[in-house]
This record gives structure tokens, sequence and C-alpha cells, in this order.
């Protein structure tokens, strides 16, 4: 999808690294939660904290991870 196909809706498209961080801006303690409940959910095969975080920055997510380190007790 193109950029101008986004304006009649308006939104604009954003890496999904910065959405991310925007998400972290607003509520933290609530991002934490989410990432401890998704890693939590994945069951074929589970991950651990450490794979978890691997697998987000092998997906571009480089800021997130950081963020997700520094931030949140529990993933």
């Amino acid at each position: 999808m193109s950029l101008k196909a986004l304006l009649p809706y308006g939104v604009k498209a954003v890496h999904p690294d910065h959405f991310v961080q925007n998400l972290i801006d607003l509520n933290p303690q609530a991002v934490c939660t989410a990432a401890q409940k998704q890693r939590q959910t994945l069951k074929n095969p589970p991950k651990t904290t450490d794979e978890y975080l691997d697998t987000l920055l092998k997906s571009g997510l480089r800021q997130t991870v950081m963020m997700l380190k520094m931030l949140c007790a529990e993933i």
C-alpha cells in the first residue's frame, strides 16, 4: 500500500519499532505486560525471554528491545 493510499484515512505509516516506542511512551507498564503475555503464549516452541527478545531484534525492533530490557522486570 502506498503512502498516498493512507491519506483518505488520516493515518500515517510508521516503522513498527517507532510504533511500539510510541506505545511505550504512553503506557510502559501495559507494553511490558503485553510483551510478557505474548511470550508466555508461545508454545510451539516456547521461548525464553532472551529468545523472545532476539526474535524481536531480528524483526527490526532494535529500540523496542532496548526499552523492554530497561523498563520491564519480567518478560
